[in-house]
């Protein structure tokens, strides 16, 4: 963590625009050849594998759940299903990881490393810890493989879209070689450092948005029960001084805005048990680097009782129903059953 934390103070951020991407893009110009491999086709995977093969990439992909490979492949006749991992590490120069957790990586990149190529490019999009991001960069760089760390940020909608920003650790010559496939999965590249920066200002990211999104939740809450409709007080906040991403962008409370979790029972999105995760992540760094992190132990706190509850499978977005209760209006629109002052017990 500490030299972590010299490459932070150390390298400004270097930035790679979607224009950038269009000058270097191509498999054969970044110095990989083959097709890209892709592993983890989860919410957020399964749509950047689905924007490479767009942007023109052959892509070979696998998921431990065999049938989202399939669903993909089936979707996108060009791609096709690896039976194994070690058959992406031998016919790919360049590979895409997006793993649930440390443990998965850990497991998935030692496999790799076994059977993949020299000069073979590593990517890793998951959010885990720095330490151990920092150990499997050195690992690969034993084995003569490129690798860096390129968490994201923009949830499930910017997968969707292409418009990921990719929070990049590394060297700069990997960083460069990564660059044409990352801005055909997203819009903006930040090089943060040397190999776990990128994982360590995805977890400060985190820990800031969901210190954002319990804190709209609370205000949300508040204002309806007071008597202000939903979405004039989030008209007001997008207006004023509480403007931010979880009120403008991902607002938590049900009917306000289309097309996101709140509006569809809170499915789909950045699950609960991941925010966890990342919390847990973050705050593990805070101890380490002895550094005061008030705000969120107490996010921290409630994520976990929401997994407690059966909702770890919820958007995160969902601590509005943490917070509210029964006050809230169902999926179908109706009222909840507090909606005028009764019952807030915790669903």
């Amino acid at each position: 963590m500490r030299a972590i934390r010299g490459a932070l103070r150390g390298s400004p951020w270097r930035t790679a625009s979607s224009s950038l991407g269009g000058s270097l893009r191509g498999v054969a110009s970044a110095g990989y050849l083959g097709p890209v491999g892709f592993i983890g086709l989860g919410n957020m995977g399964s749509n950047m594998a689905a924007n490479l093969i767009k942007a023109g990439h052959t892509v070979l992909v696998h998921d431990a759940q065999p049938e989202k490979a399939e669903a993909l492949v089936a979707a996108h006749p060009t791609a096709r299903a690896a039976a194994a991992l070690e058959d992406i590490a031998r016919e790919c120069g360049a590979i895409v990881t997006m793993l649930p957790n440390t443990a998965h990586v850990e497991m998935v990149h030692g496999r790799l490393l076994c059977a993949a190529r020299r000069g073979a490019l590593l990517i890793d999009s998951s959010t885990i810890a720095p330490a151990a991001s920092a150990a499997l960069a050195a690992r690969a760089a034993a084995a003569g493989v490129d690798m860096v760390d390129a968490p994201v940020s923009g949830g499930v909608p910017a997968a969707a879209a292409g418009t990921l920003t990719f929070i990049v650790g590394g060297t700069q010559p990997a960083f460069e070689r990564a660059v044409p496939l990352l801005n055909a999965m997203g819009s903006r590249a930040l090089l943060c450092g040397s190999a776990g920066a990128g994982c360590v200002a995805k977890l400060c990211n985190n820990l800031a948005l969901a210190i954002s999104m319990v804190g709209i939740a609370e205000g949300m809450n508040l204002g309806v029960k007071l008597g202000v409709k939903p979405e004039v007080l989030a008209q007001v906040f997008n207006t004023s001084t509480a403007r931010c991403w979880s009120s403008e962008s991902y607002n938590p409370y049900p009917g306000v805005m289309d097309n996101v979790p709140a509006s569809r029972g809170y499915t789909g999105g950045f699950t609960t048990n991941l925010m966890e995760k990342d919390l847990f992540l973050a705050l593990a760094a805070a101890r380490e680097s002895h550094s005061s992190t008030p705000m969120g132990a107490l996010a921290h706190q409630l994520y976990a009782l929401m997994q407690t509850h059966g909702s770890g499978a919820k958007d995160f977005s969902a601590v509005m129903q943490l917070i509210a209760g029964d006050a809230l209006p169902k999926p179908d629109g109706t009222a909840g059953a507090g909606a005028s002052g009764g019952s807030t017990k915790p669903v």
